[in-house]
């Protein structure tokens, strides 16, 4: 594992950053991934981190101020592509361009192509976003708020559009913007709902609205797109919820920081190998569907099992 130091912005203290990528293993999870998917097309990543609660020897305070780690995993759909273990104290946000970088340049060295990233605000990097750009992936993050990218969007947008999704009104409008520090301009999409409480005002906006902002180099799809696009990042929370309770990450074995980094990727590849499973025998059956939960497809696996004593495909 690997230990660096940073500074706390809101606190103005040191922070001990330690983090473990095992590239080898790392490695070898992109392969069995290639192995078994193809990846003939070029692929869209998802990137976030999520946090493991526990009291190992080596975990430290999260941000919730309970001890743990909080890895950095990325992406393709249901199956994982790699894994970053990081101490709890460890930022979202901190070393995340370097991350995200190795990643694709593992796919690459794959001949795997990348199209597209969606990530949340701690992805909110000049350096990331130009570089992504300059690779010619579409990138999809969330801004953080700031009263330039909301002055941008009083003196631009003059007219919103009403969209429905799963019975919620939405408004929505775009404008292109330059952020901080960036050399390229990017287009913003911003979305809106109305506050029940009219009492409520907005930061930077004289209104009682809410809203959500997604920076992207993406200049083809309509504003809708974009948002319900964006919107599928939702997937990555079932992932987690699939890794923490199927998979035991919430339940790790051993006491330390690297320790627990490999079980982690060694989860992970038993998680794509499952998703690949789940994905050729429900081609063969009706009684198996691809969102079957891990414990569902066993009680299946063993019915079938008691009832034929071989099962043959």
């Amino acid at each position: 594992d690997t230990t660096l130091k940073s500074i706390d912005s809101k606190h103005k203290s040191e922070v001990i950053n330690q983090f473990n990528d095992h590239q080898s293993l790392n490695k070898l999870l992109v392969k069995i991934n290639l192995h078994l998917f193809k990846y003939k097309e070029a692929i869209t990543l998802d990137y976030d981190t999520t946090l493991l609660h526990n009291e190992k020897i080596d975990s430290r305070n999260t941000y919730k101020q309970e001890r743990g780690y909080n890895p950095g995993v990325t992406m393709c759909g249901n199956t994982i592509l790699d894994v970053e273990m990081r101490n709890g104290n460890s930022s979202p946000k901190y070393r995340m361009k370097e991350t995200i970088f190795r990643v694709i340049k593992n796919l690459k060295k794959e001949k795997v192509k990348v199209a597209r990233i969606r990530i949340d605000s701690a992805g909110y990097n000049k350096v990331l976003m130009d570089h992504l750009d300059r690779e010619g992936i579409e990138f999809f993050i969330r801004p953080r708020e700031n009263e330039e990218l909301y002055m941008e969007m009083t003196d631009l947008v003059k007219a919103w559009k009403q969209v429905t999704v799963k019975q919620i009104d939405y408004e929505l409008a775009s404008y292109d913007y330059v952020p901080h520090g960036c050399h390229e301009q990017y287009r913003v999409v911003m979305v809106r709902t109305k506050l029940p409480y009219k009492e409520f005002r907005h930061k930077y906006v004289e209104d009682n609205y809410s809203y959500r902002g997604i920076i992207t180099n993406n200049k083809n799809m309509t504003d809708e797109e974009v948002f319900r696009f964006y919107n599928q990042r939702g997937n990555e929370e079932k992932n987690f919820d699939d890794l923490k309770n199927n998979f035991n990450w919430k339940r790790m074995p051993f006491s330390h920081l690297n320790e627990n980094t490999v079980f982690l990727i060694i989860q992970s590849i038993a998680k794509v190998i499952y998703e690949y499973l789940l994905l050729f025998f429900s081609g063969k059956v009706s009684f198996v569907d691809t969102k079957n939960r891990l414990n569902k497809f066993s009680c299946i696996y063993l019915v079938l099992k008691i009832n034929t004593k071989t099962l043959i495909f």
